[in-house]
């Protein structure tokens, strides 16, 4: 009962700890939860000092190429929260071929799995996939918003429009025809997620969205929704991770690696 209260207790403050940041602006970093999962790796705030392993020097040698050994503890804060996933398909982008697809032309196949949020829980991911026009890969994600006005629901009808060209606009070459479509749906019967919008809570991702949030926070938020973690702490309130990157801030944009692990679970073993 007792680790049982304090879990609650973490996990609720964990949403707490944004709403101010919400208050403030609606373009002011409203980044998701992750919380001290970078503990367990064995470094502080201020140093850094723990070798990577074979995969995480891949990720940043393929993804990162213009940070050279030692390499900058934020780079290790934006790769690690992506490792944290029960799908381990971690294969080499040359295996992104056509013939290793999970999938055949016009045949849906969804994804789903899941990835540790707040450092705490397992939370799911899902996402459409399906090959159209004989070799372009469709990637989809359909949102419900259960208690959405008509005006609201426009709003964020146009904010995932804009979401979903932040992602397609920033696409990485790896050899594949793919974009994205995400979709605000009237139906719960035909959503992926279903949320609710509040005033000030905010999160999870599949759960809560808030009516002040923006193209660029929703853009992250349906990061979430394909199987990415967050890069920055949440309990704390501090970020070390690569600015630029979308998982780690509002402001930033999708990296490649983002792309890659979105992707990399669509092929065979």
């Amino acid at each position: 009962m007792i680790l049982r209260t304090v879990f609650a207790i973490l996990f609720f403050s964990s949403f707490l700890s944004h709403a101010s940041a919400i208050n403030k602006s609606t373009e002011t970093d409203l980044r998701c939860s992750m919380s001290s999962v970078y503990e367990e790796y064995g470094f502080d705030e201020i140093s850094f000092s723990i070798a990577a392993d074979s995969l995480e020097e891949w990720l940043i040698n393929s993804f990162y190429p213009q940070f050279n050994a030692p390499y900058p503890s934020e780079v290790f804060y934006s790769i690690r929260p992506h490792l944290k996933d029960t799908d381990k398909n971690f294969i080499d982008t040359e295996e992104f071929q056509w013939d290793r697809l999970k999938f055949k032309n016009n045949q849906i196949f969804e994804k789903q799995g899941r990835i540790t949020y707040v450092g705490i829980v397992q939370k799911s991911y899902r996402y459409r996939n399906q090959i159209v026009k004989g070799n372009q890969i469709k990637i989809s994600v359909k949102v419900h918003i259960k208690n959405a006005t008509t005006a609201e629901f426009d709003h964020f009808k146009n904010a995932i429009e804009e979401a979903e060209g932040i992602w397609n606009n920033n696409k990485v070459d790896f050899g594949l025809n793919y974009n994205f479509d995400f979709e605000l749906v009237s139906a719960a019967k035909d959503a992926f997620f279903s949320v609710k919008l509040v005033d000030n809570l905010r999160g999870p991702y599949d759960t809560y969205w808030n009516r002040n949030w923006s193209a660029k926070t929703i853009a992250h938020e349906m990061g979430h929704m394909m199987g990415l973690g967050d890069e920055y702490q949440t309990l704390t309130g501090k970020s070390y991770c690569l600015n630029s990157s979308m998982m780690c801030s509002s402001w930033g944009r999708p990296h490649s690696q983002h792309y890659y692990h979105v992707l990399r679970r669509l092929f065979k073993n």
